[in-house]
């Protein structure tokens, strides 16, 4: 998952239902009430008329960085996060035979990331050569995510075997980011009055408030046999609706010295505000497959799902306006990414030991589609900081019916990892200008950082059916 707040795995749901205990294999069938999500023709499969409330989901999430801020340099970060509820009704129309209406709200991800570290020499020289320095590098970076959905959707059961489905869905997300890179040298053996003119300094702070309402449309079918079943689902490519980002970014630098000669300070800064923003959501087909053994009547599940690239674009663009109150900015404060097409593949099953208790089980990749850009005329990528991992899912718990309720308690632990990561900030190798890169006190970043990912989610679920 990205260390900024867009996560960057497109697999990386998270519903209180058992379509999460079986990893979201569900495009063939068994979706419950988040067929509206994976399959609308599946909504069609709850005959009776039902308002559903599930409860929270619980995530602990542990982030470990190595080499982040250079050489020997390591930071970890623990998060908890509650998933608020998925909530749907769903009817029967009176009207017109087989015709099954669903409205949903439910939140799809959520991500926290609150990571700080600093380093330290006290015995540097890159400034005054002959004099004891002390070096500091301080790292900040604090980032939130959400993204909730509001749904639409509804289903028509042809006959036995075929049904249809149409979903609407707007998705409300919301950013907040920021990050902070500061570097100081001062000497620590001259007196007082001569601090403030060797004293050297360079620092890097960008803080992005954003947020952008799509439109998202998903159509699907189901094929039923005897013992199986089988899905498709469409997913459209998103469609901005409205949305604006605000962005103050600063890069500095003072008092900095390359072979005895100064090197110019200065300072940069804009806060552009009310300005284009938009994350775009992929073409994606799924295909799911679900069978169920005739003597033992244990389900099986597979699904399928293809996501399509995204070429480049701007999706922090300062100099498009948004509204009469927009302030603009350059490029200076844009941001660019895309994505790379990426198949995914989820398993799921299911035994019922009885009418009451069943075992679910699955297990599905969640690999990175993100691609960032950058702006090769400043010291830095204009992109938030961000690690492509590929993340894998394994989820098991029971399922408890009562009457038209049900229970589900069960866990999900996701992992990842991934070495050859282009450092947060060189402060480990620091040197005092490099006239190639343009970076003052650091290193040139290299490609050393590992992170690895790993989190464990509680399901303590209910659906109470009125």
């Amino acid at each position: 998952m990205y260390v900024w707040a867009q996560p960057g795995n497109y697999w990386s749901n998270s519903f209180n239902t058992e379509s999460s205990l079986l990893s979201g294999a569900v495009v063939g069938g068994n979706a419950g009430i988040t067929a509206i999500f994976y399959n609308p023709a599946g909504i069609s499969d709850i005959t009776e008329s039902r308002f559903d409330l599930n409860a929270s989901l619980f995530n602990l999430e542990h982030k470990t960085y190595e080499n982040p801020l250079g050489d020997n340099t390591y930071m970890d970060n623990y998060t908890f996060t509650v998933f608020p509820r998925f909530t749907s009704y769903l009817f029967q129309s009176k009207k017109f035979k087989n015709l099954s209406y669903q409205f949903a709200i439910f939140n799809r991800n959520i991500a926290r990331t609150e990571i700080y570290t600093k380093v330290s020499d006290p015995n540097s020289s890159l400034i005054l050569l002959n004099e004891n320095e002390e070096y500091t590098g301080l790292f900040d970076l604090s980032s939130r995510y959400d993204d909730y959905w509001g749904s639409m959707g509804v289903s028509k059961r042809i006959n036995d075997q075929w049904s249809v489905g149409l979903s609407l869905n707007i998705s409300i997300q919301s950013v907040s980011y920021f990050r902070s890179a500061i570097a100081n040298v001062f000497p620590t053996n001259l007196d007082d009055s001569s601090l403030l003119f060797v004293s050297s300094s360079w620092s890097s702070n960008e803080k992005i408030t954003a947020y952008n309402w799509r439109f998202i449309g998903k159509l699907g079918f189901i094929y039923r046999d005897k013992n199986w079943h089988l899905g498709a689902s469409v997913t459209l490519p998103s469609l901005l609706l409205f949305g604006n980002a605000d962005v103050n970014k600063t890069v500095s630098q003072t008092n900095i010295f390359h072979n005895h000669q100064r090197i110019p300070d200065y300072y940069l800064n804009e806060y552009p505000q009310y300005v284009y923003f938009e994350i775009k959501d992929p073409f994606s087909v799924s295909l799911g497959w679900s069978y169920i053994a005739p003597k033992s009547k244990d389900e099986y599940y597979i699904t399928l799902e293809y996501f399509a690239p995204i070429k480049e674009y701007f999706f922090i663009d300062p100099t498009r306006k948004t509204s009469e109150s927009t302030t603009y900015g350059t490029r200076f404060s844009a941001y660019k990414i895309a994505n790379k097409q990426v198949l995914n593949l989820a398993l799921g099953f299911k035994k019922m030991f009885n009418e009451k208790l069943g075992f679910l089980a699955g297990f599905r990749t969640d690999f990175n589609p993100y691609i960032m850009g950058y702006n090769p005329k400043y010291w830095e990528s204009n992109s938030f900081e961000a690690l492509n991992i590929n993340l894998f899912h394994l989820t098991g718990g029971v399922k408890f019916n009562y009457r038209k309720s049900s229970f589900i308690v069960g866990i999900q632990q996701s992992v990842g990892f991934e070495g050859k990561q282009v450092e947060f900030v060189n402060f480990s190798e620091p040197e005092s200008y490099n006239p190639e890169t343009k970076l003052a006190l650091q290193g040139e970043r290299k490609n050393d950082m590992s992170y690895f990912y790993n989190s464990l989610g509680f399901y303590f679920g209910f659906s109470i059916v009125f």
